[in-house]
């Protein structure tokens, strides 16, 4: 009996559904909306307002990130020819799933032995990065890619000045200008991170500034904020844009199976209410399931098209440039084939609902949607702030370890500090075992827990 009610509510969630609001009647009702006749009329239904103000909204943060991103496009920071490479330290080895797992294994249990000390490391690089990144309008992501872009581009070149006249030297360099000139800002990064690590760290020891570490995290954090940061891997034209889908195709899948009372489904005697718990708490789950699957296939679509990553060759002719150019610019246009298409669906099945629907009805479903608004805009952000600076205060204690700030110098790319490496060498033999297991001190460097990327 539990099995069959459960089966009646996935059967529910599959067939009673609002897609006839995009049928030839639907549509006809949302022609008879728009002229008001026939006793329909959306331009006295407030949730048509509150959508529409919205769909403007966005369109115009849209037209601001086309012109942002000129801005930068204009100012040469960065082509896309910075992303093929002949230097090998850019290759991260592919692993099999087996490798794979063993390696998370050892991270885990890495992580168990200290767990404490390792928190603390990863708070305070998060921590910092965010900070960096919101004072320096930079994506977070980008922020780690800038930085390892730069250590495998410039050190080689110091590596082989003694070996280099200094016109050789200015032309390697002009060269490399040319195609990014974002090399320039280079040292601005490193000496911003080397501020916001004293700034940390006087917060920490003053128990003060946490709404200051907060309010990083939430800038860099905040989806519309993001937009006005400088990014290698996604243009704020195409944040905006995958913003878009999410919140257009968020409201169109749950428009899809909305349950109201004036449901286009309401007449079908399969989709009448139950009375049974089993049935209502199985298709609670599977319109659950639906609403997210179809929402989260376009974004991972894009995600897919708009990605980036280093390409290794030992040798790149113009010939093989110019192809791996060109497959991203097909990517590119597909892009933008894809994602405005999902928009303006998501935009006239949203825009059709309502006219299909009671005004109570539509108020319910916008509801729902501001649900979705508030975790997206606020909430995210906020508890994303809140975990991190949380983890940085109560991991105070460990962080004054010289050997844990010492290793949190290394993972933000920093120059060694003198006096941290002072105080390092006056622990006993017991302190510089624990250091080493963490992977602090000595040998090959461990990757563990505070070396994931948020």
């Amino acid at each position: 009996a539990v099995l069959k009610d459960i089966l009646a509510g996935f059967e529910q969630a599959l067939l009673c559904n609002n897609v006839n609001a995009v049928s030839s009647e639907g549509l006809s009702r949302l022609a008879k909306g728009f002229a008001c006749s026939s006793g329909s009329c959306l331009w006295t239904n407030p949730a048509f307002y509150i959508f529409w103000f919205l769909v403007t909204f966005q369109g115009l943060i849209m037209f601001w990130a086309w012109r942002h991103d000129r801005l930068w496009r204009n100012a040469g920071l960065w082509s896309d020819e910075c992303w093929l490479t002949d230097n090998l330290q850019f290759v991260v080895p592919e692993k099999k799933l087996p490798e794979v797992i063993e390696h998370k294994i050892m991270q885990v249990k890495r992580f168990a032995k200290h767990p404490a000390s390792n928190l603390s490391l990863f708070a305070s690089t998060t921590v910092v990065q965010h900070a960096v990144a919101s004072r320096l309008r930079i994506s977070v992501r980008d922020l780690g890619i800038l930085l390892q872009w730069a250590k495998y581009t410039v050190e080689p070149l110091g590596e082989d000045a003694e070996n280099m006249t200094r016109k050789q030297m200015a032309q390697k360099l002009k060269k490399l200008h040319d195609k990014a000139k974002l090399i320039a800002f280079v040292p601005n990064i490193y000496r911003c991170m080397d501020e916001q690590l004293k700034v940390y760290q006087d917060a920490l020891r003053q128990g003060s500034s946490r709404l200051a570490l907060l309010r990083y995290i939430f800038v860099a954090q905040h989806p519309w904020m993001k937009l006005s940061h400088f990014s290698v891997l996604t243009p704020a034209k195409e944040q905006a844009l995958v913003l878009s889908v999410q919140v257009f195709g968020s409201m169109w899948s749950a428009a899809m199976w909305y349950e109201g009372e004036s449901s286009s489904y309401g007449d079908d005697p399969r989709c009448a209410k139950s009375e049974r718990f089993v049935v209502v708490l199985a298709r609670s789950i599977m319109v659950s399931f639906l609403s997210l699957f179809f929402a989260s296939i376009p974004m991972l679509v894009l995600g897919i098209l708009s990605a980036r990553k280093f390409m290794f060759k030992e040798s790149w002719t113009l010939e093989e440039v110019r192809k791996q150019l060109r497959s991203w610019r097909i990517k590119k246009i597909m892009f933008w084939i894809i994602g405005p298409f999902v928009v303006v669906f998501s935009i006239v099945f949203s825009t059709a609902f309502l006219a299909n629907v009671t005004s109570d009805d539509g108020l319910k479903w916008l509801l729902s949607a501001t649900v979705l608004f508030m975790k997206l805009f606020l909430l995210r952000p906020l508890l994303v702030g809140a975990v991190f600076v949380g983890l940085a205060f109560l991991s105070l204690r460990w962080y004054a370890d010289p050997f844990l700030q010492r290793k949190a110098r290394d993972r933000l790319c920093l120059a060694p500090d003198a006096e941290l490496d002072q105080q390092a060498s006056e622990l006993d033999n017991g302190e510089m075992q624990q250091a080493m297991t963490l992977g602090v001190v000595g040998g090959e460097e461990n990757h563990d827990f505070a070396d994931i990327d948020f």
